[in-house]
């Protein structure tokens, strides 16, 4: 990928910037690993013949046989006594949980300023979370529902769920998430952020504004593309609906600077982004 006449001229630039000058020289390079091998295989081979390895056994016709080492136990603690017995959580407890930590569910505000009507319960936005997040659907949640009436969850929906509410719920969510320990696990030594983008490839089967054709993901049929934003800590800062015909550059920007939860220091992305 460098260009010839650069790594000519740049050539121990390139191999300092990159620690690789200790084996610059390829010939010392081999030369040394080849010694180590060798010193290796001689070490193998005494404690073979003296009977010093415990995971070869010979067999009297002169073949032999190699047996793995048991591996070092792991002495961390289970995580069975943090679950419930019942070894699940359902999808309502996580989210009611949530909310009671970050209050994601007080971005929720109606789209119309004179909206009379006083905020709906907090199972009815649950429900409609659930139906379109699993692909369910708010109709057949409304069904399946004990408690909430068809026409109460599609006049929340429609009155409350509006792109920007969501990003707002959104990044009261991730900045709750990085004051948690567990994530840290990921973050790299140098305190740098690592982040990365694609987008995914859904067909559609209903009227959209988003959908369009693309024979190679749907065929004759027609699809949309959600393009997400992560970290390394499995955060995601960003994410959009998009036509599936659409290039996804441009949207590495809007997943880069259109969050308040997480600043990027390296981004990953492929040749669509």
């Amino acid at each position: 990928m460098i260009p010839q006449a650069a790594w000519e001229a740049y050539h121990d630039t390139y191999l300092q910037r990159a620690d690789l000058t200790a084996v610059a020289d390829c010939q010392a390079t081999l030369q040394a690993f080849a010694a180590r091998l060798d010193q290796q295989y001689q070490q193998t081979n005494r404690h073979l013949l003296a009977g010093e390895n415990p995971y070869v056994h010979f067999h009297t016709d002169g073949t032999f046989h190699v047996s793995t080492p048991k591996a070092d136990a792991d002495d961390s603690d289970s995580l069975l006594g943090v679950l419930p017995n019942r070894r699940y959580i359902s999808l309502l407890e996580t989210l009611a949980t949530v909310n009671r930590f970050t209050h994601f569910l007080d971005a929720f505000v109606p789209w119309r300023v004179a909206y009379g009507r006083a905020k709906p319960p907090d199972r009815t936005f649950f429900a409609g979370i659930t139906g379109y997040g699993c692909f369910i659907g708010i109709y057949k949640i409304a069904s399946i529902a004990s408690g909430i009436t068809e026409a109460e969850l599609e006049s929340t929906v429609n009155g409350y769920c509006t792109l920007e509410n969501i990003h707002s719920a959104n990044d009261r969510i991730v900045p709750c998430m990085d004051q948690l320990e567990l994530p840290e696990i990921s973050r790299q030594p140098d305190g740098l952020v690592h982040t990365s983008s694609d987008g995914q490839k859904f067909e559609v089967a209903v009227d959209s504004l988003h959908a369009s054709y693309s024979f190679k993901y749907f065929g004759q049929d027609q699809g949309v593309s959600t393009y997400t934003c992560i970290d390394m800590r499995h955060f995601l800062p960003y994410s959009l609906v998009m036509s599936a015909a659409e290039h996804e550059a441009h949207y590495v920007l809007d997943g880069l600077m259109h969050n308040d939860g997480v600043k990027s220091d390296i981004h990953s992305t492929d040749t669509g982004g």
